[in-house]
């Protein structure tokens, strides 16, 4: 007789590999038995990811950063030559006058920045910088493999909108408490989702993801 079932049949999306090894403590999976990733490890790459992307924002929209500083400079310039007392310090901190029109350009090239960077890294590998960093990557829930470009792009709005958001004093009423809330949801959410992930449709997983093959079929085949 066989000794086991038979292999299930080549499908349209690989399995992915499973990364559970001896002595380590079962925990939450995808459907299909994928360890997700755990909210450490993907703090951890959030961490990376933050410091890359305003670094490169920076780098690119450092003009508009520096002009929005304002009078800032120049009054901590102040402060520092004339060694001011902490009652000096705070009547000169009420002279501050940042200039909110280019701080807001500079958060709108956060936000490009933001976008593209996740929505490239996604969309190729399953996984920024960061998360390769910490071992894990992100996939569809209901499916293994790399992100479209439609679904990584989706994924990646709602943070670097909310950073936007954020630099507006009255926006940033609302979207502070959001981020903090999004980032909280993946705590007690059984699938570890975080408001993001769920806009996307998406898991965090332990482990890569390997691009799917999509079946070409050439002109001969289509005609016959």
């Amino acid at each position: 007789g066989r000794r086991g079932q038979e292999p299930p049949g080549p499908g349209p999306y690989p399995p992915q590999q499973q990364y559970d090894g001896p002595g380590q403590q079962p925990g939450p999976t995808t459907a299909d038995g994928v360890p997700l990733a755990s909210m450490g490890s993907r703090f951890g790459a959030w961490a990376i990811d933050s410091a890359l992307t305003w670094a490169i924002g920076l780098l690119l929209g450092g003009f508009f950063f520096w002009r929005g500083l304002g009078n800032y400079p120049e009054i901590i310039g102040e402060a520092v030559t004339s060694g001011a007392s902490p009652a000096d310090a705070a009547a000169l901190a009420e002279r501050v006058q940042f200039d909110l029109p280019w701080m807001g350009v500079f958060a709108l090239v956060q936000l490009l920045v933001g976008v593209g960077y996740h929505t490239y890294f996604l969309s190729r590998t399953g996984a920024t910088i960061g998360k390769r960093a910490a071992g894990i990557s992100v996939r569809l829930q209901e499916r293994p493999g790399v992100l479209s470009p439609s679904d990584a792009m989706r994924r990646s709005l709602l943070r670097p909108v909310l950073f936007l958001f954020s630099s507006t004093p009255a926006l940033s009423l609302f979207a502070v408490p959001l981020s903090i809330f999004d980032a909280l949801t993946g705590i007690w959410h059984p699938n570890r989702q975080t408001l993001h992930d769920r806009i996307g449709r998406t898991v965090v997983v332990r482990g890569p993801q390997l691009r799917v093959q999509r079946q070409h079929v050439s002109r001969a085949d289509r005609e016959s």
